[in-house]
């Protein structure tokens, strides 16, 4: 879910520009180099009367053995009502020259949002898992395809939120929906989870050891009573084998666990059956689950194809807030700084963004930061607002990026370095930052900077 939300009197920038994955190489450990080999695009695609291949659904996956793949179920679920005589499964890399195809999907777990398939072919580089629990402070990795390119995107900050089933936490920057399915990595390159869903610059990440469990049969659907010999029995085995997964889903739900109501939830929203998707999430959210409160508040705030109900969606946000979910605290300031579905509250406003930006949300560092610069919630500090800058730009924050170059450059609030001034206005820049670009060109060309823009922060 993708929404855009910001502050009106400090008029915050919030636009995100995807970094490219050779600007984010060098924070990656080069021992992870060799675990790239395991991960591949998977996708499906259509064969029309030319032979010509039309794309009809991506996603990310790894393999765990010479030929077995693991993904999400959603990605299988979407694909599977799509597939037929002229549909077809495969898998690439990066170099859309190396391809496999699907024998048989495996097993399927709707609950934990994972699918295990069988490809045709063998290959020789697979990732191990890690069942221990990663520590808060531990450098972890995802390595995805979010679209042709891979992507190599860092963790940032702790782990600030989890369930018993999932981890949650900051990334380096926006994370692309063909992400899921990705593994999330140690520095030696074992599997410590595997990508469900993203929202902004945060990752859901179902544990490994719930995956070990659903490899080895202990939780999920098996399928294995289906042999596949050619494209058309494989996409009806497909299909019986996703139906058993949802099946096996809604029994769940309806005995009230509180994770099944949120899956069955999700798959009804993007399924565009609102009515549905809204009744379970309403009965995860009223259980506690955090991640339904926040996605029901953030549907009320911004589906447009129901009738949106801002007291609602206030409600659920703070909720979801009040249990440490960042992106909730995130979200809750920006309402008590706007006025919507509550009062305007410029102390609760300050408090929310204080918090999440403490857990490492990058959102709310760089308005944390312009709250301290302005002065006009709380007292300026220029102090303050650079080291928030300064955390929000090493996690990839453009914007915080260029606000650092230009304090850096003008050496009124911190010392003059002109050194880390081109830095980051190049760090900006090459995520597409237009006012970083247009002032590295002046410095490159040896002219001076606008000197304006050092007292015009928030165009």
């Amino acid at each position: 879910m993708k929404h855009f939300i910001t502050f009106s009197l400090l008029n915050f920038m919030l636009g995100f520009s995807f970094a490219r994955a050779d600007s984010l190489s060098s924070e990656i450990p080069s021992q992870l180099s060799h675990s790239e080999q395991a991960i591949w695009k998977i996708y499906s695609f259509e064969k029309d009367e030319s032979e010509a291949h039309r794309v009809k659904g991506y996603g990310t996956g790894f393999f765990i053995g010479p030929n077995r793949f693991i993904t999400n179920f959603h990605i299988i679920f979407s694909i599977s009502s799509q597939l037929g005589e002229n549909i077809n499964i495969m898998l690439v890399q990066e170099d859309m020259l190396s391809v496999l195809t699907i024998r048989k999907v495996i097993a399927v777990s709707a609950l934990y949002d994972l699918a295990l398939l069988e490809t045709e072919q063998h290959v020789t580089d697979y990732l191990d898992i890690r069942e221990e629990a990663p520590e808060s402070s531990e450098d972890l990795f995802l390595i995805a395809y979010p679209g042709i390119d891979l992507k190599r995107i860092k963790k940032t900050g702790g782990i600030y939120y989890g369930d018993k089933q999932h981890y949650i936490f900051p990334v380096n920057h926006s994370v692309l929906d063909g992400a899921s399915g990705a593994p999330v990595l140690d520095k030696q390159g074992k599997v410590v989870g595997v990508v469900s869903s993203s929202t902004d610059r945060v990752l859901n990440v179902i544990k490994a050891n719930y995956l070990m469990e659903f490899i080895t049969g202990s939780i999920g659907v098996r399928c294995y009573n289906f042999n596949y010999v050619d494209e058309l029995i494989r996409s009806v085995g497909t299909r019986v084998c996703v139906k058993k997964g949802i099946e096996r889903l809604e029994e769940e739900a309806k005995k009230g666990l509180a994770l099944a109501q949120y899956q069955l939830a999700m798959i009804y929203h993007d399924g565009k059956d609102m009515n549905k998707a809204l009744l379970w999430m309403q009965q995860a959210a009223q259980q506690g689950y955090v991640l339904a409160q926040y996605q029901l508040a953030m549907i009320h705030y911004t589906d447009k194809s129901i009738d949106q109900d801002m007291n609602k969606a206030f409600h659920w946000i703070q909720k979801a807030a009040q249990q440490g979910y960042a992106p909730a605290q995130y979200q809750l300031a920006l309402k008590y700084y706007n006025g919507k579905g509550v009062d305007q509250n410029l102390d609760e406003a300050f408090h929310w963004t204080e918090k999440a930006a403490q857990q490492g949300y990058v959102s709310a560092q760089y308005n944390l930061a312009v709250i301290y610069y302005t002065g006009e919630i709380v007292e300026k500090n220029t102090n303050k607002a650079f080291l928030w800058f300064q955390q929000a730009a090493q996690q990839g924050h453009a914007p915080a990026q260029f606000r650092l170059a230009l304090m850096y450059h003008n050496g009124k609030e911190v010392d003059k370095d002109l050194s880390q001034a081109l830095y980051w206005f190049e760090k900006a820049s090459e995520q597409g930052h237009v006012d970083a670009k247009e002032q590295l060109d002046l410095i490159l060309k040896g002219q001076i900077l606008n000197s304006e823009l050092s007292g015009n922060l928030f165009p």
